[in-house]
Protein backbone atom coordinates (compact mmCIF):
# COMPACT_ATOMS: atom_id res chain seq x y z
CA UNK A 1 0.00 0.00 0.00
CA UNK A 2 2.19 2.12 0.91
CA UNK A 3 4.18 1.80 -2.32
CA UNK A 4 1.12 2.63 -4.16
CA UNK A 5 0.70 5.79 -2.24
CA UNK A 6 5.02 7.00 -3.77
CA UNK A 7 3.84 5.69 -7.20
CA UNK A 8 0.65 7.42 -7.12
CA UNK A 9 2.02 10.61 -6.00
CA UNK A 10 4.90 10.57 -8.87
CA UNK A 11 2.12 10.13 -11.52
CA UNK A 12 0.42 13.14 -9.94
CA UNK A 13 3.93 15.55 -10.04
CA UNK A 14 4.54 14.10 -13.51
CA UNK A 15 1.12 15.27 -14.77
CA UNK A 16 1.94 18.72 -13.17
CA UNK A 17 4.85 18.52 -14.97
CA UNK A 18 3.14 18.36 -17.96
CA UNK A 19 0.13 20.87 -16.87
CA UNK A 20 2.59 23.29 -15.79
CA UNK A 21 0.37 24.24 -13.23
CA UNK A 22 -1.44 21.86 -10.18
CA UNK A 23 -1.74 21.05 -6.59
CA UNK A 24 -1.80 18.02 -5.55
CA UNK A 25 -2.44 18.73 -2.00
CA UNK A 26 -6.29 17.40 -2.05
CA UNK A 27 -5.24 14.27 -4.04
CA UNK A 28 -2.83 13.24 -1.03
CA UNK A 29 -5.94 14.38 1.10
CA UNK A 30 -7.52 11.76 -0.10
CA UNK A 31 -5.70 8.68 0.10
CA UNK A 32 -5.56 10.12 3.84
CA UNK A 33 -9.10 9.66 4.57
CA UNK A 34 -8.51 6.24 3.24
CA UNK A 35 -6.28 5.42 6.22
CA UNK A 36 -3.60 5.19 4.48
CA UNK A 37 -0.70 7.46 6.41
CA UNK A 38 2.46 7.67 5.52
CA UNK A 39 4.86 10.94 5.36
CA UNK A 40 3.48 11.60 1.80
CA UNK A 41 -0.01 12.77 3.34
CA UNK A 42 1.61 16.02 3.55
CA UNK A 43 3.25 16.72 0.80
CA UNK A 44 2.45 19.70 -1.54
CA UNK A 45 3.44 20.42 -5.38
CA UNK A 46 3.36 23.89 -6.11
CA UNK A 47 3.79 24.69 -9.54
CA UNK A 48 5.24 27.75 -11.25
CA UNK A 49 5.38 28.70 -15.19
CA UNK A 50 9.26 26.82 -15.43
CA UNK A 51 9.92 23.48 -14.04
CA UNK A 52 12.72 24.75 -12.15
CA UNK A 53 9.83 26.92 -10.29
CA UNK A 54 8.44 23.26 -8.98
CA UNK A 55 8.84 22.45 -5.49
CA UNK A 56 7.93 19.72 -3.30
CA UNK A 57 7.74 20.72 0.20
CA UNK A 58 5.94 19.17 3.64
CA UNK A 59 3.22 21.22 4.52
CA UNK A 60 3.97 23.95 7.63
CA UNK A 61 2.69 22.93 10.68
CA UNK A 62 -0.48 24.11 12.24
CA UNK A 63 0.38 26.83 15.25
CA UNK A 64 -0.03 26.35 18.59
CA UNK A 65 -0.95 28.03 21.70
CA UNK A 66 1.93 29.50 22.98
CA UNK A 67 2.20 30.84 26.74
CA UNK A 68 3.17 34.74 26.22
CA UNK A 69 1.72 35.37 30.21
CA UNK A 70 2.46 32.86 32.68
CA UNK A 71 -0.61 31.19 35.32
CA UNK A 72 0.65 32.13 38.70
CA UNK A 73 0.02 30.54 41.56
CA UNK A 74 -2.14 32.68 44.21
CA UNK A 75 -2.90 30.76 47.56
CA UNK A 76 -3.52 27.58 48.99
CA UNK A 77 -6.38 26.25 51.64
CA UNK A 78 -6.16 22.96 53.15
CA UNK A 79 -9.56 21.45 53.08
CA UNK A 80 -8.61 18.20 54.85
CA UNK A 81 -5.49 16.34 56.63
CA UNK A 82 -4.85 13.13 57.47
CA UNK A 83 -1.48 11.31 58.68
CA UNK A 84 -0.11 10.99 55.04
CA UNK A 85 -2.39 13.27 52.56
CA UNK A 86 -3.90 16.13 52.85
CA UNK A 87 -6.42 17.68 50.82
CA UNK A 88 -6.01 21.37 49.48
CA UNK A 89 -8.09 24.02 47.59
CA UNK A 90 -5.61 26.05 44.89
CA UNK A 91 -6.66 29.33 43.85
CA UNK A 92 -4.24 30.62 40.73
CA UNK A 93 -4.50 32.75 37.66
CA UNK A 94 -4.78 31.99 34.20
CA UNK A 95 -3.08 33.51 31.58
CA UNK A 96 -5.59 35.73 30.47
CA UNK A 97 -6.13 36.85 34.33
CA UNK A 98 -8.51 35.00 35.54
CA UNK A 99 -8.96 33.50 38.83
CA UNK A 100 -9.29 29.47 39.05
CA UNK A 101 -9.67 26.77 41.66
CA UNK A 102 -7.89 23.52 41.56
CA UNK A 103 -8.20 20.37 43.64
CA UNK A 104 -5.10 18.60 44.90
CA UNK A 105 -3.77 15.86 47.17
CA UNK A 106 -0.25 16.03 48.64
CA UNK A 107 1.91 14.72 51.21
CA UNK A 108 2.10 15.91 54.89
CA UNK A 109 5.59 13.90 55.11
CA UNK A 110 7.54 15.98 52.87
CA UNK A 111 10.74 18.10 54.77
CA UNK A 112 11.85 20.88 53.79
CA UNK A 113 13.57 19.71 50.42
CA UNK A 114 11.88 19.51 47.33
CA UNK A 115 11.24 15.74 46.94
CA UNK A 116 8.99 13.73 48.92
CA UNK A 117 10.71 10.14 47.89
CA UNK A 118 13.14 8.28 45.28
CA UNK A 119 12.17 5.10 42.80
CA UNK A 120 15.09 3.13 42.15
CA UNK A 121 15.23 1.32 38.77
CA UNK A 122 17.71 -0.93 39.72
CA UNK A 123 20.31 -3.66 37.24
CA UNK A 124 21.44 -6.47 38.39
CA UNK A 125 24.31 -7.72 36.50
CA UNK A 126 25.83 -11.05 36.72
CA UNK A 127 28.79 -12.92 34.86
CA UNK A 128 27.49 -15.05 31.92
CA UNK A 129 23.30 -14.60 32.76
CA UNK A 130 21.40 -11.86 31.36
CA UNK A 131 21.18 -8.56 33.14
CA UNK A 132 17.66 -8.30 34.82
CA UNK A 133 15.50 -5.31 35.97
CA UNK A 134 15.03 -5.36 39.81
CA UNK A 135 10.78 -4.79 40.89
CA UNK A 136 8.53 -5.29 43.50
CA UNK A 137 4.97 -6.81 44.13
CA UNK A 138 2.90 -5.51 46.50
CA UNK A 139 -0.77 -5.11 47.36
CA UNK A 140 -2.15 -1.46 46.84
CA UNK A 141 -5.36 -0.60 48.70
CA UNK A 142 -5.81 2.54 46.39
CA UNK A 143 -6.14 0.23 43.27
CA UNK A 144 -7.72 -2.58 45.21
CA UNK A 145 -5.24 -5.38 43.60
CA UNK A 146 -1.31 -6.04 43.50
CA UNK A 147 1.30 -3.84 41.08
CA UNK A 148 4.69 -4.20 39.71
CA UNK A 149 6.92 -1.41 40.94
CA UNK A 150 10.27 -0.47 40.77
CA UNK A 151 11.92 -0.14 44.64
CA UNK A 152 10.74 3.27 46.05
CA UNK A 153 10.37 5.09 49.15
CA UNK A 154 10.14 8.29 51.06
CA UNK A 155 12.81 10.37 52.13
CA UNK A 156 13.47 10.52 55.83
CA UNK A 157 14.55 13.77 57.76
CA UNK A 158 18.27 14.17 57.50
CA UNK A 159 18.76 12.14 54.41
CA UNK A 160 19.54 12.82 50.92
CA UNK A 161 17.95 11.11 47.64
CA UNK A 162 20.99 8.24 47.35
CA UNK A 163 20.94 7.70 50.81
CA UNK A 164 17.33 6.71 50.55
CA UNK A 165 17.87 4.59 47.43
CA UNK A 166 20.60 2.57 49.11
CA UNK A 167 18.55 2.45 52.65
CA UNK A 168 15.00 1.13 50.34
CA UNK A 169 16.70 -1.04 47.99
CA UNK A 170 18.35 -2.45 50.71
CA UNK A 171 14.89 -3.42 52.94
CA UNK A 172 12.79 -3.74 49.86
CA UNK A 173 14.92 -6.08 47.98
CA UNK A 174 17.77 -6.89 50.38
CA UNK A 175 20.56 -5.83 47.78
CA UNK A 176 23.60 -3.21 47.68
CA UNK A 177 24.01 -1.28 45.13
CA UNK A 178 26.28 1.12 43.76
CA UNK A 179 24.35 4.84 42.52
CA UNK A 180 25.02 5.77 38.90
CA UNK A 181 22.87 8.64 38.43
CA UNK A 182 20.01 10.73 40.50
CA UNK A 183 17.43 12.81 38.53
CA UNK A 184 16.04 16.28 39.45
CA UNK A 185 12.92 16.52 40.98
CA UNK A 186 9.98 14.83 39.13
CA UNK A 187 6.34 14.93 39.36
CA UNK A 188 3.85 11.63 39.07
CA UNK A 189 0.42 12.85 38.73
CA UNK A 190 0.72 16.54 38.44
CA UNK A 191 -3.02 17.17 37.07
CA UNK A 192 -3.89 15.41 40.68
CA UNK A 193 -0.94 15.84 43.03
CA UNK A 194 2.23 18.23 44.00
CA UNK A 195 4.27 14.25 44.91
CA UNK A 196 7.76 14.37 43.35
CA UNK A 197 10.43 12.13 42.93
CA UNK A 198 13.85 11.62 42.37
CA UNK A 199 14.38 8.51 39.72
CA UNK A 200 17.61 6.96 40.73
CA UNK A 201 19.65 4.42 38.56
CA UNK A 202 21.54 1.86 40.55
CA UNK A 203 23.76 -1.14 39.37
CA UNK A 204 24.14 -4.34 41.57
CA UNK A 205 26.84 -6.74 41.44
CA UNK A 206 25.60 -9.85 41.52
CA UNK A 207 28.84 -11.59 41.83
CA UNK A 208 29.47 -9.74 45.01
CA UNK A 209 29.70 -12.13 48.30
CA UNK A 210 27.27 -9.33 50.09
CA UNK A 211 24.39 -10.03 46.88
CA UNK A 212 24.40 -13.66 46.15
CA UNK A 213 22.31 -14.16 49.37
CA UNK A 214 20.14 -11.32 49.67
CA UNK A 215 17.30 -10.96 52.62
CA UNK A 216 15.15 -7.98 52.68
CA UNK A 217 13.82 -6.37 55.48
CA UNK A 218 10.66 -4.11 54.80
CA UNK A 219 8.13 -2.47 57.24
CA UNK A 220 6.01 -4.69 59.36
CA UNK A 221 3.32 -3.37 57.25
CA UNK A 222 4.99 -4.18 54.20
CA UNK A 223 4.70 -7.77 51.92
CA UNK A 224 6.87 -7.09 49.17
CA UNK A 225 7.34 -9.87 46.71
CA UNK A 226 10.75 -9.46 45.10
CA UNK A 227 10.84 -10.19 41.22
CA UNK A 228 14.24 -10.12 38.45
CA UNK A 229 13.40 -10.12 35.52
CA UNK A 230 16.07 -10.39 32.12
CA UNK A 231 15.28 -7.12 30.53
CA UNK A 232 15.31 -8.38 27.07
CA UNK A 233 11.91 -10.34 28.69
CA UNK A 234 10.85 -7.43 30.39
CA UNK A 235 7.99 -6.14 28.16
CA UNK A 236 6.26 -9.59 27.83
CA UNK A 237 6.78 -10.16 31.36
CA UNK A 238 4.96 -7.39 32.29
CA UNK A 239 2.13 -7.86 29.96
CA UNK A 240 1.16 -11.74 31.88
CA UNK A 241 1.18 -10.06 34.79
CA UNK A 242 -1.48 -7.42 33.73
CA UNK A 243 -2.68 -9.74 32.51
CA UNK A 244 -3.21 -11.98 35.61
CA UNK A 245 -4.75 -8.91 36.84
CA UNK A 246 -1.89 -7.22 38.33
CA UNK A 247 -1.46 -2.66 37.72
CA UNK A 248 1.81 -2.13 35.87
CA UNK A 249 3.45 1.28 37.51
CA UNK A 250 3.50 3.37 34.71
CA UNK A 251 7.70 4.10 35.33
CA UNK A 252 8.20 0.74 34.82
CA UNK A 253 5.93 -0.03 31.94
CA UNK A 254 7.62 3.35 30.28
CA UNK A 255 10.83 1.48 31.14
CA UNK A 256 10.40 -1.79 29.40
CA UNK A 257 8.86 0.10 26.12
CA UNK A 258 12.49 2.34 25.97
CA UNK A 259 14.56 -1.01 26.61
CA UNK A 260 12.21 -2.27 23.44
CA UNK A 261 12.65 0.02 21.26
CA UNK A 262 16.32 0.84 21.91
CA UNK A 263 17.02 -2.88 21.61
CA UNK A 264 15.24 -3.13 18.28
CA UNK A 265 14.57 -6.66 19.03
CA UNK A 266 10.90 -6.40 20.25
CA UNK A 267 8.05 -5.76 17.87
CA UNK A 268 5.58 -3.17 19.95
CA UNK A 269 1.81 -4.46 19.99
CA UNK A 270 -1.02 -3.31 21.62
CA UNK A 271 -1.39 -5.27 24.44
CA UNK A 272 -3.78 -8.04 24.33
CA UNK A 273 -5.96 -7.03 27.15
CA UNK A 274 -7.19 -4.29 24.85
CA UNK A 275 -8.95 -6.93 23.12
CA UNK A 276 -11.02 -8.34 25.71
CA UNK A 277 -14.71 -7.95 25.77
Amino acid sequence: MRKQVIRKCYELVNGILESKKCNIRGHIRQYSKRGIRDKVENIEVMAGENEKDFEICSSPPRPSFKITTPSEFVKEETVASGNWLSLQKLTYKDPTGKAREWEAVSRTTRGSGALDAVVVMATLKRTLKYDCIVLVKQYRPPMKTYTIEFPAGLIDSGEDPKETAVRELKEETGYHADIKHISPAVCLDPGLSSCTVALVSAEIDGDSHVNLHPQSNPDSTEFIEVLTVPLNELLDTLNVHANQGSVIDARVYTYAVAQAQALKEHKLEPWVGLNKS
